[in-house]
């Protein structure tokens, strides 16, 4: 089973177990919250090690070693083997579909997240700017940001959900934060 955002944790393998599958999920090589990418820098620089489990390496061995400890506790291979997916767990089994197409018999890969070399760096950029410049964002500046922005646009389609359905209609002026 493919995980999600920046993974960090093991995915929800409980309905697939409890329908007769044997199933597996990785936390792509580290632990940290779905949205929290910092595992990615460490104090010399990015961490590759981690970025290639992220990308590929903990996908295609928890496979490997899935297949092997379905072999030993049945007794015998799995009959076929099926990925499923959604968001990066969905680019995770595109991965896994073109970098190691013996891997399963059938992918269902929903919503994959495929332009990671774009907005991976995207997400991790603030973070790699404050570490620059030492100069770290509090996170209720964060929290009053969203807030103030929420509150302005959220309703502009109609419902106040918590959903900014079209941000391209948000007419937002961050200086209205600003203290006098």
């Amino acid at each position: 089973m493919g995980g999600g955002g920046f993974n960090g944790s093991i995915p929800d393998t409980q309905t697939a177990a409890k329908t007769g599958y044997a199933a597996a999920g990785s936390d792509s090589g580290h632990t940290a919250s779905s949205s929290d990418a910092s595992w990615a820098w460490s104090p010399t620089g990015m961490n590759s090690s981690l970025i290639t489990d992220f990308i590929a390496r903990a996908s295609h061995e928890t496979t490997v070693k899935g297949k092997a400890v379905t072999q030993a506790f049945y007794g015998t291979s799995p009959t076929a083997s099926s990925w499923n997916g959604c968001s990066n767990g969905g680019r995770e089994g595109l991965q896994e579909a073109q970098v190691q197409p013996r891997d399963y018999d059938g992918i269902l890969a929903g919503a994959p997240a495929v332009q990671a070399d774009r907005f991976l760096p995207a997400a991790m950029w603030p973070q790699v700017v404050m570490h620059e410049l030492d100069d770290f964002v509090l996170s209720c500046k964060f929290d009053a940001f969203d807030q103030a922005v929420t509150a302005a646009c959220d309703s502009r389609d109609g419902v106040a959900d918590g959903v900014i359905t079209d941000p391209r209609t948000c007419r937002f002026n961050p200086t209205s934060l600003e203290a006098p």
